[in-house]
């Protein structure tokens, strides 16, 4: 069981995160920032750019990145006024709207 709000079961969504068993499919969200997504799919060696969204938007909270990769995306999310609330609220509003 998961529970990321109370740090539960972080290691086993890191593990499923990294085995790269993202399926690419029709997408319910338009991911903005291509630039910045494929920099940092590139330092992270992701193969989607959802990957690279998720980083960058939990990366304050995950507690198995290095302060040196956290502050690289902290730095690389400012230079491109990237704004992780504002664009997770986006992709869980595209997620749950009905069509």
């Amino acid at each position: 069981m998961t529970d990321a709000r109370n740090n539960q079961g972080l290691d086993t969504v890191k593990s499923l995160f990294l085995e790269d068993k993202f399926v690419v499919g029709k997408p319910f969200h338009e991911l903005e920032f291509p630039e910045l997504l494929g920099e940092v799919q590139e330092k992270f060696g992701f193969s989607q750019p959802y990957q690279a969204f998720q980083q960058l938007i939990f990366a304050s909270f995950d507690p198995t990145l290095s302060e040196e990769k956290r502050m690289w995306l902290e730095e690389r999310a400012s230079a491109f006024h990237f704004d992780n609330q504002e664009q997770q609220t986006k992709e869980t509003t595209d997620r749950y709207r009905k069509n």
